[in-house]
Order: C-alpha cells, then structure tokens, then sequence
C-alpha cells in the first residue's frame, strides 16, 4: 500500500500547475514504483521509474496546454490518482 501526497496535484479543471510534484511514502526501501503520465488522448507522455519513499518533481512546461492524467503502478497494486492541468 502507497499514498500521494502534494498540493501540486489537482482534482479539479481549475489547478493547473507548470509542474507536479509525487511525495511516495509507505513504501519499502527497495520497491520500485512507476509513473505515468497520458494525454486525453491515452498516449503516454512520461514515465518515471523511482525506488522507495521519495519526491518526484515532474516539470511539465514541454507538455501541450491541456488535460493530464496520472497513474502510480507498483509490484502490487495500480493506483489512478487523477488528473492536472497545463497552461
């Protein structure tokens, strides 16, 4: 089991943000934990590979302005946390 934690990760069409930060905590040292990041489209736009408890800042001034949904994929578990907005 994980958690996401940051103010930078909005539930609403409202936040949008320049980049997104992931706070990971509940995990184990060494269990390795995938982000993903897809458009409206389904294409994949990112990925980012990371090993225990830790924060990921993901800078997302590249990205189209638009829509983005996130996925946070463990050994265990997929977790859909939601979606963040591009200027």
């Amino acid at each position: 089991l994980f958690s996401v934690a940051s103010d930078s990760v909005g539930d609403s069409e409202k936040t949008a943000t320049s980049n997104v930060n992931f706070e990971l905590s509940g995990l184990e040292i060494n269990q390795k934990t995938k982000i993903s990041i897809y458009n409206t489209l389904g294409e994949k736009v990112n990925e980012v590979n990371v090993s225990g408890n830790t924060t990921v800042n993901i800078e997302t001034s590249g990205y189209s302005a638009g829509m983005y949904f996130y996925q946070l994929q463990n050994e265990n578990s997929v977790i859909e946390k939601g979606k963040f907005m591009v200027k």
